[in-house]
């Protein structure tokens, strides 16, 4: 696995540090979720398979959201979501997103939460 990203992935990481971002990221490009963490204080939902508690489950989870739209529980904990296409809302139906940051094609959005609700 190569570890760079394109100027616009770089940018989308520049944008989330100096807002000082932090929570649980998801991201259906594994290698973007990996690098996460080293420039941002986001923390990937799938990370580095020896890093990632479950991460067998975790990549069946999010293939199944990304390429069948089926989601679960388990996205509740979700709180960015950083995706090459708009509107996340038909990923997670239900959830109010906004953006926070863009680079095309991509965008980070950060869920919408009801006043005191946090994921941690």
């Amino acid at each position: 696995m190569l570890f760079r990203s394109t100027p616009a992935q770089k940018s989308i990481f520049d944008q989330a540090r100096a807002r000082r971002l932090a929570g649980v990221l998801l991201c259906a490009d594994e290698r973007l979720s990996y690098l996460a963490p080293v420039y941002t204080s986001l923390r990937p939902f799938r990370g580095h398979a020896y890093n990632t508690p479950d991460f067998g489950r975790r990549c069946k989870e999010i293939d199944a959201l990304f390429f069948a739209g089926r989601s679960g529980p388990w996205t509740d904990d979700v709180d960015f979501l950083l995706v090459d296409k708009e509107n996340p809302s038909q990923l997670l139906p239900g959830s109010l997103w906004r953006t926070v940051a863009q680079s095309p094609p991509w965008t980070l959005y950060q869920r919408v939460r009801p006043a005191g609700r946090t994921s941690d």
